[in-house]
């Protein structure tokens, strides 16, 4: 991809000298608070390289490219809402613009934390010798049962599809994701890319579920940030304050069609996962 928009991007996202060894975050408490986000996701944190330990390359590189993702999607997001600040603040909503703040801070928090596990996945790339050629999930995979698959939120609806959400305008949404991820992916080596989930080519089941698994909490944290903008429009719409309106309508579209995205793959994917199930009950019957 070219243009100067990704050269950028590229130009971001590569560490600085100051940064290769990760030791500055680890000044600054980055370490401690990534740690515990490990243990509330229920993740295995990025540790160190040491000798005579080993890690699977894909293992490396899925969570190298997931974690440029996250950097650029929360330095937007994070721009975003500084935008709100300045919004609440000239509308004359002090409280809210505190609010604001807050959320602003959070997502530019997760920029230097995924710089950090960059410099960590980093210095793993630069010991071959001790990468393998293992899966790039460290957990054994596993395989979700009827009981687990059919939450009564996230189970698809009668009149859930792949048509039905591409009638509503998903397909445009879809695109803009398609390209971000496109760009943030463009520096990235084809191997590299291989360990992506649009890139993945015939896909296991176990890879099916895993991804499936993704959009419930992709879902999730979109429907929380329904939730966390409802004082703000709910403020905006009382005074009038149309500019306040006018942002809310914007990160409202992003927030919605987000869930939507997430209910089509769902859609897609629900039914092939559920006669896996099926088939797994029988046989342990």
């Amino acid at each position: 991809m070219r243009g100067l928009f990704p050269t950028f991007i590229r130009w971001y996202l590569r560490l600085f000298p100051w940064e290769v060894s990760g030791r500055i975050y680890e000044y600054i408490g980055i370490r401690w608070v990534d740690r515990q986000l490990a243990g509330v996701f229920h993740e295995p944190p990025i540790e160190r390289y040491g000798v005579g330990d080993t890690l699977p390359r894909a293992y490396v590189l899925k969570r190298l490219l997931r974690g440029q993702y996250s950097e650029v999607v929360n330095a937007m997001c994070a721009l975003i809402y500084f935008g709100l600040v300045i919004t609440c603040w000239a509308g004359n909503f002090p409280g809210l613009g505190f609010f604001a703040i807050l959320i602003t801070a959070h997502h530019f928090l997760i920029v230097p934390i995924e710089r950090y596990k960059r410099a960590l996945l980093t210095e793993w790339l630069d010991h071959p010798e001790a990468l393998t050629d293992g899966v790039a999930d460290l957990e054994s995979p596993y395989l979700r049962t009827r009981q687990e698959l059919t939450h009564w939120y996230f189970r698809p609806l009668p009149f859930e599809s792949e048509r039905f959400y591409e009638r509503i305008g998903v397909q445009s949404y879809r695109s803009f994701v398609y390209w971000l991820t496109g760009l943030i992916e463009s520096g990235a080596s084809e191997e590299a890319k291989a360990q992506a989930p649009n890139y993945l080519k015939n896909p296991s089941i176990e890879q099916l579920d895993e991804f499936e698994k993704g959009t419930r909490t992709s879902e999730t944290v979109h429907l929380l940030g329904i939730v966390e903008h409802l004082p703000f429009a709910i403020a905006f719409l009382a005074k009038p304050y149309w500019l306040g309106v006018a942002v809310m309508i914007g990160i409202g579209y992003l927030n919605v069609y987000a869930i939507f995205l997430q209910r089509q793959h769902r859609a897609r994917l629900f039914k092939l996962l559920l006669r896996r199930a099926d088939k797994m009950e029988t046989k342990r019957a």
